[in-house]
């Protein structure tokens, strides 16, 4: 089917949103996108209808009071977005959020005929203690989130919520490999993408003192403690280069720093990369994130031109790169070629294209890891686990794709 409109909310996180709207319209298919508070102030930000730039109407001398209710839900810009988006939308492209806490508006949307995409982005989905016994397994740094993570029963269930009903309801999931220790239905890889249409390649000058860039939006997540370490034992051993933490700065000034700078330092924690490597990348940099290369079957193209660091190496990786400027002219040039050939947003534009049309495209990745390995930490937990479990057990794919059996209290 080719889509006559597409909704696309409700968080324009990475700005994902924006530029999936721009290059919908590139092809002649018309949007209507929405977002409400959860994203980054800093980033680029064009959709219809911002939720939060709406005040709530008071109905304050109506009774009874659930006639007031009732008139101030209807009234709200959300619901009025969510009624327009049924009556005129035929595909629903979800990232992070839904109109609904509980995900029951994918059921409603089913029972429609509307078709239902879902984009796991992150921590939307990623259950820190199962994330930790993978890493475990890899042999790589333990994840912190610090005090921002919710690590109650609560983040459980809410990521629970969010992945189960996406499973189950969703015609089409996308998510990362480094999130989805809890999946259990196939699902199709998502990058962080960007418009490389809007970045312009810099033009490669050898400077004395290069430009490194690190965005530490999360200092314990990103491991920025040992990068900025890693900087100064270097600085103090004499390499000469000039640092820039890139923090709370608008993303078309971020873009302008990209087209400027020399290296990027993404993260050393979470294996992949993030929106920091794509944009640095389409600007011609040399960028070094944790990428695992030869155990984390994140299944990268071997062009990927993205030097793979952790705790360990990022020293001697970092010290090797400062002393060869033909290797960092090399990557500069393979950057912006190997975003337009797998991490611009277009790509993911024609995969949900082409899965609309009924293409039979195999999913990335078949996950095994909550199934085979993963191990509940609690009794409250455990049942938990198998509540959600026990919503998709009567699918297709799950009946396809998953062994029934037991294991350690958990049940398939």
């Amino acid at each position: 089917m080719k889509p006559t409109k597409i909704y696309i909310g409700n968080s324009d996180l990475a700005s994902i949103v924006t530029e999936l709207k721009h290059v919908f319209e590139e092809v002649g298919i018309e949007t209507l996108t929405a977002m409400d508070s959860v994203r980054n102030p800093y980033d680029r930000c064009e959709v219809d209808v911002n939720f939060t730039d709406y005040k709530k109407l008071w109905f304050g001398g109506v009774r009874p009071l659930s006639l007031q209710k009732w008139l101030q839900e209807r009234q709200h810009i959300e619901y009025r977005t969510w009624r327009k988006a049924i009556n005129t939308c035929d595909v629903f492209i979800f990232i992070w959020t839904t109109f609904k806490n509980d995900w029951s508006d994918l059921q409603q949307l089913k029972k429609l005929g509307k078709k239902v995409i879902i984009l796991f982005c992150g921590s939307d989905i990623r259950w820190y203690d199962a994330c930790n016994q993978e890493f475990d397994q890899y042999q790589f740094a333990r994840l912190d989130y610090g005090s921002e993570y919710d690590y109650e029963i609560s983040g459980l269930k809410r990521r629970l919520t969010r992945l189960r009903t996406a499973e189950k309801f969703a015609d089409f999931v996308f998510s990362r490999l480094d999130q989805s220790q809890l999946s259990l239905r196939p699902y199709y890889r998502y990058h962080m993408w960007v418009d490389s249409n809007r970045i312009s390649p810099k033009k490669i000058q050898r400077k004395e003192r290069p430009l490194i860039v690190h965005a530490p939006s999360n200092r314990k997540v990103k491991g920025t403690q040992k990068i900025l370490e890693t900087l100064n034992k270097l600085s103090s051993e004499g390499f000469e280069f000039e640092l820039k933490l890139l923090e709370q700065i608008p993303n078309n000034e971020a873009i302008k720093l990209y087209e400027n700078s020399d290296i990027v330092i993404d993260q050393i924690v979470i294996p992949g990369t993030g929106k920091l490597s794509s944009e640095a990348m389409a600007a011609g940099n040399v960028v070094l994130s944790h990428m695992a290369y030869d155990s984390y079957p994140q299944n990268n193209p071997k062009s990927c031109p993205v030097i793979d660091v952790n705790h360990n190496t990022i020293y001697n990786e970092l010290r090797a790169l400062l002393g060869d400027y033909d290797k960092r002219v090399m990557l500069s040039k393979q950057g912006p070629e190997f975003v337009k050939q797998y991490l611009d947003t277009r790509i993911l534009r024609d995969t949900i294209l082409r899965l609309l049309n009924d293409e039979p495209l195999e999913p990335d990745y078949f996950p095994n890891f909550f199934r085979n390995q993963f191990i509940p930490t609690s009794q409250e937990e455990l049942v938990e686990y198998n509540k959600w479990t026990n919503l998709v057990m009567d699918e297709k794919w799950y009946k396809q794709h998953l062994k029934e059996g037991t294991r350690n209290g958990l049940i398939f």
